[in-house]
């Protein structure tokens, strides 16, 4: 025997396994990963190190004692809920004390009445964490029993322990939960950006940028979420959409990016996340933008093909959380996600206004090649006709016939013309420029001139370039109105992309524009080709030819 204390008596056998059985439960608590795995190895642990008929394990809950889960030779309390203060486990665990009753029905803490249906005539009762007790351990002998000190002891450590145990359990939880809510979010965010990419191939959204709004204010939480789109100078950002009740609609305005969150982001290309923006200058725009205060800011960029279209600004009312990491990381794909869903879009506009434009260039054409020319034949023959007839009603009548064939032939040409403008863009392009030239020159013609476009010229931004080939064709037809006694003239205006090269041919079917004329009508176009390292060709009629004038005016486009 081996004497510990006055009332610690265990044998030397005993007291070995009690603490080999604490280090099995220690390890066994180490790997716990949820409650149910400690308070399945705690109920076990706690009666075999102590020898006992029962034990325990009681949760806070709320107020009262929740006995859990327990060992015992006889039920006890599984499952039933108790007022802490009337229970001496709730007393041990608002005492932060370990209690130890020898005999239940001398202790006034006791509610006999709950104990008489049980073995229990003893018992120890051990608060798990000292500092406001999340749970105690109860042990129950069925005979008058004083835990030893040794006992008490092996209970403390298996009681802190379990303190540990639980902490880790509630981290692991936390842990999971984070990752759970970040998978939520993320899945989130690649159904937004699925959304985009399906609405884009069905074509059932013409413009995408609202759906794209609304798509991030919704999976980042936030209050609202403006697309900021850079200028063409690069210098200025404009407001292309508002999504959130709080957000002012001001679409169209700009603001220069200067000390703006936007223009930090634009250039750095990489996201900003603030805390609280209404104590950072750059959060001036963003203010102007909400009706009512924000704190939480985040800022994207929208970056495709290497080239920041612009900006996605989020924000959340002040007091509200930050966006977090996820939101970041997240958020920034699905910016870069909507900008090529902007290319995108892009290209497809254009790809559906070119096609349109050839069928309405095919129909001009027709008109042109078939219907004028039966038209003019038509009354070449009545005209040659009204010369047999003499004078008199039918000659007149013939006459007026001839005169509403022409009025009819130049409608149909004012339709060809109107058909071969450009749909619906806000500036004019090279064509619009072109049949705006064909419009204001045609009165001085014998004729309408036949136009013919080739390549992409209305995607052309250099604005000179066009001014250049405006002036161009709008001397040349002056020159054959003036001089060429054209019947016919001829114009083509084509740029082919791989040949990198924009060429104006405009040809009639006159006389020529005679030695001093052609100098000086040839001499701007020509120092206009220098300029922009091109060439200007002119070619005169040679005598007896039923050739006219020819003039070809190329520049390379860069």
């Amino acid at each position: 025997m081996s004497t510990l204390s006055g009332t610690d008596v265990r044998t030397d056998d005993s007291y070995v396994a009690g603490m080999e059985r604490l280090v099995d439960a220690v390890r066994d608590l180490a790997g716990a990963r949820g409650l149910d795995d400690v308070v399945e190895i705690v109920r076990h642990a706690a009666r075999e190190i102590a020898a006992a008929d029962g034990a325990t394990f009681v949760l806070r809950d709320n107020g009262r004692c929740h006995y859990v889960d327990e060992d015992a030779i006889a039920p006890l309390w599984s499952g039933h809920k108790f007022p802490m203060e009337q229970c001496i486990s709730g007393w041990a665990m608002l005492n932060a004390q370990q209690v130890v009753i020898p005999d239940i029905y001398v202790d006034d803490r006791i509610p006999h009445d709950a104990y008489r249906p049980t073995f229990v005539r003893s018992l120890t009762m051990t608060p798990v964490r000292a500092a406001e007790s999340v749970a105690a351990i109860g042990v129950y002998w069925a005979s008058n029993h004083e835990a030893t000190a040794t006992e008490r002891r092996l209970l403390q450590a298996l009681a802190d322990s379990t303190a540990v145990a639980m902490e880790n359990v509630r981290v692991l939880a936390e842990l999971e939960e984070r990752r759970a809510f970040e998978a939520r979010k993320r899945e989130e965010w690649l159904q937004a950006c699925l959304h985009i990419t399906r609405d884009l191939l069905d074509g059932t959204a013409s413009d995408p940028l609202p759906g794209i709004a609304e798509q991030a204010r919704w999976v980042a939480g936030a209050d609202t979420t403006h697309v900021l789109l850079l200028t063409a100078d690069g210098a200025e950002v404009e407001i292309a959409v508002a999504a959130g009740e709080l957000a002012i609609q001001r679409p169209g305005e700009r603001y220069p990016l200067g000390k703006t969150y936007s223009g930090l982001v634009v250039e750095t290309g990489q996201p900003v996340q603030v805390d609280n923006a209404q104590t950072e200058n750059r959060g001036a725009v963003a203010h102007s933008l909400v009706s009512a205060p924000i704190g939480p800011l985040l800022v994207v960029p929208m970056i495709a093909a290497g080239r920041t279209r612009g900006t996605m600004v989020m924000t959340r009312q002040a007091g509200e959380a930050t966006f977090d990491e996820v939101d970041v990381d997240q958020a920034t794909a699905f910016a870069n996600h909507a900008a090529i869903a902007l290319e995108f879009a892009d290209a497809r506009q254009a790809l559906d206004e070119l096609a349109l434009r050839e069928e309405r260039d095919r129909i001009a054409r027709d008109l042109h090649d078939d219907v004028i020319q039966r038209l003019f034949a038509a009354g070449m023959s009545l005209q040659g006709l009204l010369g047999t007839l003499g004078d008199g009603p039918g000659a007149e009548r013939l006459d007026r016939s001839i005169v509403d064939i022409e009025k009819t032939v130049a409608g149909i040409r004012s339709a060809i013309y109107r058909m071969r403008t450009p749909l619906g863009l806000g500036n004019a392009g090279l064509r619009d420029r072109v049949l705006e030239v064909l419009g204001e020159v045609t009165p001085l013609l014998e004729a309408a001139p036949a136009v013919r476009f080739e390549g992409a010229l209305d995607v052309m931004a250099d604005t000179d370039l066009v001014e250049d080939v405006v002036t161009v064709l709008r001397e040349a037809l002056t020159n054959v109105a003036k001089h060429a006694k054209a019947s016919h003239t001829w114009v083509e205006i084509s740029y082919l992309p791989g040949a990198r090269e924009l060429v104006v041919e405009v040809t009639d079917d006159g006389v020529g524009l005679g030695e001093p004329a052609r100098r000086s009508g040839t001499a701007n176009l020509a120092e206009r080709a220098r300029r922009r390292r091109g060439t200007c060709v002119f070619t005169s009629p040679t005598p007896g030819s039923e050739a006219g004038t020819s003039l070809r005016w190329a520049v390379p486009v860069d």
